[in-house]
């Protein structure tokens, strides 16, 4: 019988110290609106990128084939609306079928200017592609390198969709449907280098097709405690185990 009552007291503590593993637990990135393209993997992929922790993804426009958006709709949805993601669902590059999840980081508001927006100094260099299928984070290029390329952060043209780089590094067209990609603004110190499509397609004058873009504004993500009583039923449970297994040490 004391064998016995020694197990039990053994699993209440671990039961207890279970539950408070789950209430320190590091949560992952939280998507909002849900989404077709962004799994759970790739949001938590976007946020070590971005380094700033787990964070809150929420879906603000959501394209499809068929659908009838275009370049104004999605900037009817999206301008002002602070940094973002736009995560592209990539299904040919030129005429060879594929499929990636590819993308870039915004970290200004959308707008409908017509003009770049120009990171002069290094500092405001921030933007990055992303090709989630190959995890794969390619930012700007830094300083005078192929004659200050990286300055030319995103372009904000009321007949395109999402637009990274002067290459066009990653461009949506006005249907939203097709665009084009020239590495130059991102990525490693020469021009025509890779694109964020991979070395499989090199680095100019490619022309995507594209089945799904979503865009997801950005919010600091905090961690969802266990409610109170939770908490302190778990520590309660713990600590009634331990008692529980000294009693059954003093009285063997």
């Amino acid at each position: 019988m004391r064998g016995k009552k020694k197990g039990r007291g053994a699993r209440l503590v671990l039961i207890g110290l279970s539950l408070l593993g789950v209430a320190g637990a590091k949560a992952s990135s939280l998507v909002v609106g849900g989404s077709g393209l962004l799994t759970q993997s790739g949001a938590n992929q976007l946020a070590a990128a971005l380094g700033e922790g787990d964070l809150t993804l929420t879906n603000v426009f959501a394209h499809g084939v068929g659908d009838g958006k275009t370049a104004s709709t999605f900037h009817s949805a999206v301008d002002g609306l602070g940094r973002t993601f736009s995560v592209l669902e990539v299904t040919a590059v030129g005429s060879t079928s594929t499929s990636l999840i590819v993308g870039g980081y915004d970290p200004l508001s959308w707008n409908s200017s017509g003009s770049y927006n120009n990171a002069v100094a290094d500092s405001l260099r921030t933007a990055f592609l992303f090709n989630l299928t190959s995890s794969t984070i390619v930012s700007e290029k830094l300083g005078a390198a192929d004659g200050n390329a990286g300055m030319s952060q995103t372009g904000n043209d009321p007949g395109y969709g999402p637009w990274f780089g002067g290459g066009p590094d990653l461009r949506v067209n006005a249907s939203l449907t097709t665009g084009f990609a020239y590495q130059i603004s991102y990525g490693p110190t020469g021009q025509a280098g890779t694109t964020i499509f991979g070395a499989a397609f090199g680095g100019g004058g490619l022309t995507p097709t594209y089945a799904r873009i979503e865009v997801f504004t950005i919010a600091d993500g905090v961690p969802a405690p266990l409610p109170a009583t939770a908490l302190a039923g778990a520590v309660l449970m713990g600590g009634i185990g331990l008692l529980r297994v000294t009693r059954q040490k003093v009285t063997a």
